[in-house]
């Protein structure tokens, strides 16, 4: 009887030294960051803020009609709808921002919303993003 508990004991440690070891090595092989660990020990996907899972990259993208705006505590990357700015004197900085984008010899002016000249240029044309250029 002593016997045969003695190797019940030794089966169940065994038993839980494999389980174990699989949940580990399972853990070890989900590729962060847009995918995790399920506690039935399956890697699941963990996509940010506005985006989806894309099986080609193994990576989460962003859903159509949003922009990358930055990555989440955990890296992963946040889309979320470009904003609108006022064009040509504005654009979308990384962050989701809307900053200024003035040309040459010009500065901002938050009274117009425009890049205007600095003092003593005088307009001469503009530039291929139809901004004012001052000389």
């Amino acid at each position: 009887m002593k016997k045969q508990l003695v190797s019940w004991l030794l089966f169940a440690v065994a038993l839980l030294f494999f389980t174990n070891a699989i949940q580990v090595s399972a853990q070890t092989a989900c590729p962060a960051p847009y995918h995790v660990l399920a506690q039935d020990g399956r890697c699941v996907w963990s996509c940010g803020e506005g985006t989806t899972p894309d099986n080609k990259t193994n990576e989460c993208v962003c859903k159509p009609g949003l922009k990358e705006t930055g990555k989440d505590k955990f890296g992963r990357r946040i889309c979320s709808k470009a904003p609108d700015c006022p064009k040509p004197y504005h654009v979308v900085a990384p962050d989701g921002r809307c900053v200024w984008s003035c040309s040459e010899g010009t500065t901002p002016d938050n009274k117009t919303n425009e890049c205007v000249c600095k003092p003593g240029l005088k307009e001469t044309g503009k530039d291929k993003f139809g901004r004012r250029v001052c000389q």
